[in-house]
C-alpha cells in the first residue's frame, strides 16, 4: 500500500490497519509523525513497513504478529 503523493496524513490511529490479511507492504508518507498502538496488529502477511524519519512516536506494540 502506498499513499497518494501530496498526502497530508499525520497520525495512524490505534489498530487502524489491524487484522488485514492481505497487507504485505506499506509505505507511509513523509507527513506521518505518530503511529498508534497495535496499528499493524495481526497483519500476518506483512513483510515490510517503510517508516519515514518524521515519525516521532512508535509504540512497542505497533507491529504484533
Amino acid at each position: 500500500m502506498t499513499f497518494a503523493e501530496g498526502s497530508v496524513l499525520e497520525t495512524l490511529g490505534e489498530s487502524c490497519f489491524a487484522a488485514i490479511p492481505s497487507l504485505q507492504e506499506i509505505t507511509l508518507p513523509e507527513t506521518v509523525t505518530d503511529i498508534g498502538a497495535r496499528c499493524f496488529y495481526r497483519c500476518e502477511a506483512l513483510e515490510r513497513v517503510n517508516i519515514p524519519s518524521t515519525v516521532r512516536r512508535l509504540p512497542l506494540a505497533c507491529i504484533d504478529l
